[in-house]
This record gives structure tokens, C-alpha cells and sequence, in this order.
């Protein structure tokens, strides 16, 4: 008889724990499951998240990538289409600092460039600069931290701030 009395309780149990699933609503969410929904939601391409660990920036198009080395998740930089031209990521291991490119200076072996930074990823499609297509992504350095610091909001630093220099538009992504 205690079988049956389980048994014929287990489907009140999972109706229960269903009704409680479906109560959960965006804003019980954690970050991570936020920006899997973000990029979810954006129809027009991957999306590229930024990370901050306290002294550098880290951008990827997976999100489990920054936090499982430490990052905080700080939102979406912007979309990745597919089109464009393909922004690669260097890394100066020395000072953990990641240069994100839509050139190529490791093809150049005299470039001094290559002296401290190995090329670590090919990471997504971008707009030139020049293209009217999708927003700016502003670069900044930070030479005290040994930073690169990337936004679509010029004016979170302007023409630089709280250390940074601004270093130009380094790409264009969808928004």
C-alpha cells in the first residue's frame, strides 16, 4: 500500500516542482544564464561578451570562457554576423593583457609587436572601421595595467579616463 501511495504522490511532486519551474521569470536568472539568453534572443548573430577581473579585460563568444578563468561578466560588446573581416586575439602572456585585431601583425616576423604577444585565437567577424555597418567598438590602453579595454560607448571613457588611453575604432559589430 506505501507503494502506491508513493507512487500516486509522484505525480503531484513533479506537477509541483513544473509549476515552480515555470514561476522562474528573467530576473531570478544568474548572469549566466542572462547572457545565454541574450545572445539567444539577438537573430543576427553571436554574441561577444566582456569580462573585467579587476585589472583586465576579457572579450569571447563563449561565455563559460571568461568565467571559468576568473572573469566577471560585465555584457555583450556587441554581434557578430558572419560578414566582415575576422578579429583575432593576441595575448601578452607576461601581463595578461589580450589584443583583440582585425589585423594580422604575427604575419610580420621583424614586427615588434610579435616580441611579446602570441597569436591565441581567431575569435569572430567584424566590420572595418570605415564600414557604416553596425557601431563603433572603441579601444583604449591602459599602459599602468597593461590593458586593453573595448566598448561600444564612446562615452564610458571619451577620449580616455581613469588611466586609459583612447587608441581609435578598432572594429564594428552589429548591436
Amino acid at each position: 500500500m506505501r507503494k502506491i501511495a508513493f507512487i500516486l504522490g509522484l505525480p503531484m511532486l513533479l506537477i509541483n516542482c513544473s509549476n515552480e519551474v515555470e514561476s522562474l521569470n528573467e530576473t531570478n536568472l544568474s548572469s549566466a544564464n542572462k547572457a545565454e539568453s541574450q545572445a539567444t534572443n539577438k537573430n543576427t548573430g553571436i554574441a561577444v561578451y566582456r569580462f573585467y577581473n579587476g585589472r583586465n579585460h576579457f572579450y569571447s563568444t563563449n561565455y563559460s570562457e571568461g568565467i571559468n578563468n576568473g572573469y566577471s561578466y560585465e555584457g555583450i560588446l556587441g554581434y557578430s554576423v558572419g560578414g566582415g573581416t575576422l578579429v583575432r586575439r593576441f595575448y601578452y602572456a607576461a601581463k595578461n593583457d589580450h589584443f583583440y585585431t582585425l589585423s594580422n601583425p604575427a604575419v610580420d616576423p621583424n614586427n615588434p609587436f610579435n616580441v611579446n604577444w602570441y597569436f591565441a585565437a581567431n575569435m569572430f567577424a567584424a566590420y572595418d572601421p570605415a564600414d557604416p555597418t553596425g557601431v563603433r567598438i572603441y579601444q583604449y590602453f591602459n599602459p599602468s595595467k597593461v590593458d586593453h579595454f573595448y566598448t561600444n560607448n564612446y562615452g564610458e571613457l571619451g577620449a580616455g579616463g581613469q588611466g586609459y588611453n583612447y587608441e581609435g575604432v578598432a572594429f564594428r559589430l552589429d548591436q
